[in-house]
């Protein structure tokens, strides 16, 4: 019957209201509970620095897709109970970026003439480093994905 839930299945939520600087910084820490796997947005929030967010969930999905298909090819667990760790740590690594580019591409109010100076620096120490460069250029168009903690078997599904 629609509209009614199997035995012993229940939901809980906790409705939360934040300010935008506040969800900026709330990431959480976990991306998965009891069988319940977020992804994206659901899963962290990131300033929108370098459109990270799009490719936040992309892979946050291709993960997720990797691990359930480990689980249902061979019974295991293991890639679905390492999905969260994985995913949050290329979150981590975006996260870190976005605050870092947006530091030095933006002024703020409250900044004095050593904030300025240090972001002019900044920017002339990119501009003189290929190592610099090379790092802003990863980091900007996205990251490597991190290779699944174990492979997973090829065979088709009946």
């Amino acid at each position: 019957m629609t509209g009614q839930r199997p035995p012993g299945y229940s939901i809980s939520a906790t409705v939360m209201v934040y300010g935008q600087s506040e969800l900026m910084k709330d990431l959480n820490q976990s991306a998965a509970a009891r069988g319940l796997f977020l992804a994206g947005d659901a899963a962290h929030i990131v300033p929108p620095t370098g459109a990270k967010g799009l490719n936040l969930a992309a892979s946050d999905v291709l993960f997720l897709a990797q691990a359930l298909t480990q689980y249902y090819a061979t019974g295991s667990t293991q890639a679905i109970d390492g999905y969260s760790a994985r995913a949050l740590a290329r979150v981590w690594k975006a996260e870190r970026f976005s605050w870092w580019f947006t530091s030095i591409t933006h002024r703020y109010p409250n900044m004095d003439s050593f904030d300025r100076k240090m972001q002019v620096a900044e920017l002339a120490y990119i501009r003189g480093s290929k190592a610099a460069q090379t790092t802003l250029a990863e980091d900007y168009v996205g990251l490597p994905l991190a290779p699944m903690v174990s492979e997973v078997p090829m065979r088709s599904f009946k």
